[in-house]
């Protein structure tokens, strides 16, 4: 086993409906090479780390480059299929295959790097994996209180009715960071959003500290699409807001991020 075929192995079970390959970016050949599709490519790192005694196996810190490519003009899917993998690779530490400790993104966002030849736009993940291709006796975990948690979620409105996505339990004293990345479709268009909101509880009182609306896109969806958090006592509520007398598809991806006990 690589690090590129334990990425690339990690990535396929995530169902993102775009090929992975390993290696260096190859031209469009579709069907083989289709448009749509994410590369892996093994970068270096620096030298490992040995162990005092010489019996172990040294501890490693891999640098991986995943590379996204999406069809031609389709700047804003290509960002969403980006982030969505951004999102993953930060969780990815416990699930991955292989015998690492941490695995980072080395970018707070994936990278825009412009269009190739065919007008397809390309963004970039770049990725740190530190572990070791054995068992290590004796090493500290790394722990895994509030740490970030990600979740995919869909849901279909009907109409301009605020309709309730997601619930999220935020416990008394707690300070709960949420990031939303949504794409709604409908056969008239779609529209893209981006949501940042800060919320917490005290004795049973919720509060929306500040919510930051950010790089909405309309695609020809039209109408007034919203998506926004709420409070409503320990609860965090994530709605969205379809378009009149439309049949409107959502793709949310949310992080929460806890601060506090």
């Amino acid at each position: 086993m690589t690090v590129e075929s334990d990425v690339k192995g990690y990535l396929d079970a995530q169902t993102y409906n775009a090929p992975v390959f390993m290696g260096p970016v190859r031209p469009s050949q579709p069907p083989e090479i289709p448009y749509r599709c994410v590369f892996v490519l093994a970068t270096g790192g620096p030298p490992p780390i040995p162990y005092m005694d010489g019996t172990r196996i040294p501890y490693r810190s891999e640098r991986t480059q995943i590379r996204v490519r999406g069809e031609p003009y389709s700047y804003a899917t290509t960002q969403f299929l980006a982030n969505n993998i951004w999102s993953a690779m930060q969780q990815a530490s416990s699930a991955m295959t292989g015998s690492y400790v941490r695995v980072t993104c080395d970018q707070s966002q994936p990278m825009y790097m412009g269009q190739d030849s065919y007008q397809c736009p390309e963004f970039v993940v770049n990725l740190t994996l530190e572990g070791v291709s054995g068992t290590i006796p004796n090493i500290v975990s790394v722990p895994t209180a509030n740490l970030p948690t990600s979740t995919e979620a869909t849901i279909t409105t009907i109409d301009a009715t605020l309709t309730t996505l997601a619930t999220i339990v935020v416990p008394d004293g707690t300070r709960k960071r949420i990031e939303i990345s949504a794409l709604a479709e409908s056969s008239a268009g779609a529209a893209m959003f981006k949501r940042y909101a800060v919320v917490r509880a005290d004795a049973g009182v919720g509060h929306v500290a500040y919510q930051v609306p950010a790089s909405d896109v309309d695609l020809g969806l039209g109408g007034a699409p919203d998506i926004s958090v709420s409070m409503s006592g320990n609860n965090a509520i994530i709605s969205v807001k379809g378009v009149s007398a439309t049949t409107v598809q959502w793709e949310v991806l949310y992080t929460v991020i806890t601060k506090g006990p």
